[in-house]
C-alpha cells in the first residue's frame, strides 16, 4: 500500500507508516524537520 500511490514518493516505507502529511507530524515521523 506503501508503494502504490504518490505517497510512496517521498516516503516508501523509511519509518515504516505511510507518511502522507511528512511535515505535517514530523513529531511522529523519523523527519526531525
Amino acid at each position: 500500500m506503501t508503494e502504490s500511490g504518490p505517497v510512496a514518493a517521498g516516503e516508501e516505507g523509511i519509518g515504516g507508516q505511510p507518511a502522507i502529511p511528512p511535515v505535517r507530524k514530523p513529531d511522529l515521523n523519523h523527519r526531525p524537520a
